[in-house]
């Protein structure tokens, strides 16, 4: 999806790589020798994290992003 914001994170949460999407698809050529996991990020959309991966061997991953439920002000209803 073009416009993610796209983190590949350790298990400490430390960001190793950060990208702005600008295609459909993302690429990190670097190897590492830990597990990671990909967290993405759009406006408009529920920030979505993917289950951890070994990247030291080509990997695909399919992420979904979620439209957020927007609630419009006059849909919410005040309790006395």
């Amino acid at each position: 999806m073009a416009g993610a914001v796209v983190l590949l994170l350790d298990s400490s949460l430390t960001t190793h790589a950060r990208t702005l999407t600008g295609l459909p698809h993302f690429c990190h050529r670097r190897r590492y020798d830990r597990r990671f996991h990909l967290k993405l990020m759009r406006i408009g959309f529920t920030p979505t994290e993917s289950s951890s991966f070994d990247p030291s061997r080509d990997t695909t991953i399919d992420v979904a992003l979620a439209p957020n439920a927007l609630v419009h002000p006059l849909d919410l209803k005040l309790q006395p």
